[in-house]
């Protein structure tokens, strides 16, 4: 069971860390590489049904391991990641406009 538990942690920390990385090199929105390892760990699941015996098992455990490990990033990227957006924007428009005159009139 721990070492269940520990694939699970450390399979959330490298979706969260590639979501991280390729954040900042490319600009797409974050939550497609937990989707993408949701989607390849439900493959997997089916695919152990068919697979049978040993390797069916086996299959079936790197399945739930990646399943539960993209569910838990897709979460914490849309807290952490849309917390870090908001923080970097220009303001722009009426916000703008507000902003100057909180500026100008000094209250």
């Amino acid at each position: 069971m721990a070492t269940f538990v520990m694939d699970v942690v450390i399979c959330t920390l490298v979706i969260l860390l590639v979501c991280y990385i390729l954040r900042h090199i490319v600009k797409f929105p974050v939550y497609i590489i937990p989707v993408f390892s949701a989607v390849c760990s439900v493959v997997l699941l089916f695919s152990s049904f068919f697979k049978g015996e040993w390797g069916g098992m086996g299959l079936g455990a790197i399945g739930l391991v990646l399943l539960l490990a993209s569910v838990l990033p897709f979460m914490l990227s849309a807290l952490f990641f849309k917390a870090d957006d908001g923080k970097n924007r220009e303001l722009s428009g009426k916000w703008r406009h507000m902003a100057f005159c909180y500026q100008k009139n000094g209250t």
